[in-house]
Order: structure tokens, then sequence, then C-alpha cells
């Protein structure tokens, strides 16, 4: 998760212009902190209804489920979109 913040986070600085940068950082962290405790209610639940045992399978699944964008994210499209990004 530590490495994924500090991809994420520099990539975003890179590309978002200096005047939208607070404004795309406090959206990102309301959508990402503000939906944690509406996922903690609705994994205990579907825990409580569908078992543990599914819910840690189901889990595992989606938390595999970014792996799948590395074919998209690697060097050649970091590089186009420096060079895409405005300058700052």
């Amino acid at each position: 998760m530590a490495t994924w913040h500090v991809v994420t986070v520099s990539f975003r600085q890179l590309i978002t212009p200096d005047h939208l940068l607070r404004r795309v950082n406090s959206f990102y962290r309301l959508l990402t902190w503000g939906t944690i405790p509406f996922g903690a209610l609705l994994g205990g639940t579907a825990g409580k209804v569908l078992g543990l045992q599914s819910m840690f399978m189901f889990a595992a699944a989606v938390a595999a489920l970014p792996l799948t964008g590395l074919g998209w994210v690697n060097e050649t499209t970091m590089r186009n979109e420096e060079t895409a990004a405005p300058d700052r």
C-alpha cells in the first residue's frame, strides 16, 4: 500500500496543473478515506451472511484486481503522460 500511495501521489502531482492540485488531492482523499466506513459496513454484513471463508476469498480476488492494470501502466505510458502534462 505504501508503494501504491507514493506512485499515485507522485503521478497525480506530475500531471495535475498547480492551480488544481489541492482540489484533486482533496477529492481523491474524499473518495478513498470517505468510503472506508461504508466498505466496513458492507464487508461485515456480507461476512455475516455469506460466511468468513467466502469473504476472505472475495477480498483476495479484489486485492489482486489492481494487478491487471500493470498492462496499461508501464514506463511507456508514464513517459507519454509526462510529456503531455502541461508545463509547471
